[in-house]
């Protein structure tokens, strides 16, 4: 970032137009974002859409707010300091971003580079809305249509490239190789096209999709109970950690273990928030039953987004009847 300004030059700014303070803020971090899109050595799928369409204008940040908070964290040496929320609307225009629902990583990138540019942590980004921007010709500069247009014959002649050479029998892996392109990007192209995915090479693109790809939703968090999955490569099992009224359970959930048509379910710990636990294996011997074919890895990324979820947490509140049963034996 070639522009510094100090803080206090900021506050003067912040005072009168805070929106427009902001605004202008994030256009800076942005322009900084942009910097360094070029020199990263790996890119995940959402990182060059974001990096490509800021670039051409056909993805957009608006500041809609700027709300105060306290930080009131340990070790703070300025407690009760005042600092500020940016709340963001962030624009996009493939169909295929508003799937995500992780921006975070992405807004602490700008969050820090706020922080280089006033050289204070002061100002955090909060992206609250992802849409649809209106991309029509009256809205776009010859040279950026041109960007776009660009951009999207790019995207179908590597998309031609990566399901011909599926079609004609080469492994995932083997694309990757080949092409030099990403797992996550791969996956992506080929998500939509037709394949006969059986229980037992479900197993290995599910792994797939957990390792290199945000396509499953690894993190549900509603008001009642948080859900979230990682995938252990040592063990090739799907972790899961429930949380729920002060309750946490963890355990495995592994869809076509072993190439079977079935989720096994076991629990491997139950924590109260008091500190009363059992941290023993469970020996129910849950499962259920998964669908035996799959028609592509959309198909298959759907079904685990909605009814193997759904299958899991009605195992899961048996599990966490057996932990507290196990714990109030225990104590």
């Amino acid at each position: 970032m070639k522009i510094i300004i100090t803080e206090s030059q900021y506050n003067l700014l912040f005072e009168n137009k805070i929106v427009d303070a902001a605004q202008t803020l994030i256009d800076m971090a942005v322009d900084d974002y942009l910097e360094s899109c070029g020199k990263m050595k790996a890119f995940t799928n959402i990182q060059l859409a974001l990096c490509k369409g800021l670039k051409n204008n056909t993805v957009k940040l608006e500041v809609t707010k700027v709300s105060e908070f306290k930080w009131n964290g340990k070790g703070n040496e300025k407690e009760n300091e005042k600092n500020f929320r940016i709340h963001l609307n962030l624009y996009v225009n493939q169909e295929w971003m508003l799937e995500y629902s992780d921006y975070e990583s992405f807004a602490n990138t700008l969050t820090f580079k706020i922080d280089n540019i006033l050289g204070i942590l002061k100002y955090f980004c909060y992206i609250d809305n992802i849409k649809m921007i209106d991309n029509n010709k009256d809205n776009l500069t010859e040279e950026q249509l041109k960007l776009l247009q660009e951009t999207d014959n790019d995207f179908n002649k590597t998309k031609t490239l990566v399901t011909g050479m599926w079609a004609n029998g080469m492994e995932i892996k083997d694309i990757v190789m080949f092409t030099s392109l990403s797992y996550e990007q791969v996956l992506f192209l080929l998500k939509d096209s037709d394949m006969e995915i059986d229980c037992e090479n479900a197993e290995e693109i599910i792994k797939m999709i957990f390792l290199h790809t945000d396509l499953i939703q690894k993190k549900i968090h509603k008001d009642d109970f948080k859900l979230n999955f990682s995938y252990d490569n040592f063990a090739g099992s799907v972790k899961f950690q429930h949380d729920k009224n002060g309750f946490s359970l963890g355990g495995w959930s592994t869809p076509y273990w072993g190439g079977e048509c079935h989720t096994p379910v076991e629990g491997s710990y139950g924590h109260y928030e008091d500190g009363k636990s059992y941290d023993e294996y469970d020996g129910l011997g849950l499962r259920f039953s998964n669908p035996e074919y799959f028609h592509s890895i959309g198909e298959l990324i759907d079904w685990f987004n909605g009814e193997y979820r759904k299958n899991l947490l009605e195992k899961i509140a048996i599990l966490v009847d057996d932990y507290k049963y196990e714990i109030n034996q225990k104590y």
